[in-house]
């Protein structure tokens, strides 16, 4: 009796002790998924920083304990650029087929010829396609960077009904076009906006530092030196927003490029959302993340043609 008490005991001590070493091996693996993705995180920022410092000056390694000054910085600007590109839509379809029919095409491009011309003017994409394998690609990813601009005139309008002329209005165009970062898909291409406004922030961050050292000329401080000038870097890195952000434009356009304000209405409106990137210089650029296909690429020798 006494023995065949024992056996289910026994069972059930080992089905505890399994259950026990189950939990902890979770626990366990979890913390190690954990603790490999901090380490790949403080690998990111140690290398960011590093692209900092040499795209800054090399001179702040001079200092001992720089990585450590600079990381929560680096960070921050890690942080603000996920932050501007999870603000960014997905891709747009940019086929030349779709003029008629897609406002941000239709105000972007003159007409759909313009597409091809823009894209098919773009070095990077022709040398992506030139590449072994590329050619069966059905869409290409790509940056499409322009300019947003605006210029009063007067022209006729609709005014209570009547057409009037010398109405002041306001012409929307598009221009500066240009293409970049050809990739296979939308997640390589998201990949290389990321590392575009990095870099965008680090030149900023250099040009900032050189303009306030310039402006200091004047009354030059006790320490030039490489601590002061980490002291500078350290200030700037904490503010990444004010060197580069994302505005969000809301635009209604007549088919002709005249702004339309309020609910005026004129028959077909081009309804927009431009995303436009804002310096701290106050350039302006809109960043469109496009997909674009191949087959609509004209020959380079018509774009050659008068």
């Amino acid at each position: 009796m006494t023995q065949d008490r024992r056996v289910p005991e026994a069972s059930a001590l080992r089905g505890f002790f399994d259950e026990q070493w189950a939990q902890i091996s979770t626990r366990f693996e979890a913390w190690q998924r954990k603790a490999a993705a901090q380490g790949r995180r403080r690998a990111r920022t140690d290398a960011a920083l590093e692209e900092v410092v040499d795209g800054t000056s090399a001179r702040v390694r001079m200092i001992g304990g720089y990585r450590r000054r600079l990381r929560d910085g680096v960070r921050s600007v890690l942080v603000h650029v996920e932050s501007l590109m999870s603000r960014l839509p997905k891709s747009a379809n940019c086929s030349a087929r779709r003029f008629g029919h897609d406002p941000h095409l239709n105000a972007f491009f003159v007409n759909r010829h313009h597409i091809g011309e823009v894209f098919g003017a773009s070095r990077p994409l022709r040398a992506f396609l030139d590449q072994p394998g590329r050619a069966e690609l059905k869409e290409v990813y790509c940056l499409l960077l322009m300019t947003r601009q605006e210029r009063s005139v007067l022209g006729m309008a609709m005014v209570d009904g009547v057409p009037t002329p010398d109405v002041p209005q306001t012409t929307v165009s598009f221009a500066g076009h240009e293409v970049l970062y050809p990739s296979p898909e939308e997640p390589d291409l998201r990949s290389n906006v990321e590392r575009h406004l990095f870099e965008t922030i680090v030149r900023l961050i250099q040009l900032r530092l050189v303009r306030q050292i310039n402006a200091d000329d004047t009354t030059p401080p006790a320490d030039d030196g490489p601590g002061a000038y980490l002291d500078q870097l350290v200030a700037v890195l904490g503010s990444p927003e004010e060197l580069l952000r994302l505005d969000r434009t809301e635009l209604r356009l007549n088919r002709v490029g005249i702004k339309l304000e309020g609910d005026r209405d004129e028959g077909r409106v081009n309804q927009l959302t431009l995303n436009e990137l804002v310096t701290g210089e106050a350039s302006r650029r809109i960043l469109v993340l496009a997909r674009y296909p191949p087959d609509e690429l004209p020959p380079e020798a018509d774009l050659l043609s008068p």
